[in-house]
């Protein structure tokens, strides 16, 4: 995970007033990439195929991966 070091830099302080924001944030991604692991064991090879061959397939996968994502 890439971050803005500005983003996390409250973690520093507890008692920063943006601290909660940052450590929320840090919690946040980490989760996603957490859901994108278990996603590519419980359905290998799907995350990283290619492109859809039409657009609405395109959209439903990306509806898709939306909802499951977040």
């Amino acid at each position: 995970m890439l971050f803005d070091s500005g983003v996390l830099l409250p973690l520093e302080d507890e008692k920063s007033e943006f601290f909660e924001q940052a450590l929320h944030t840090l919690a946040h991604e980490c989760a996603h990439v957490e859901v994108t692991g278990r996603f590519d064991t419980a359905l290998p090879g799907i995350l990283l195929q290619s492109k859809p061959g039409n657009a609405h397939a395109h959209y439903r996968w990306e509806i898709i991966n939306a909802c499951w994502d977040e």
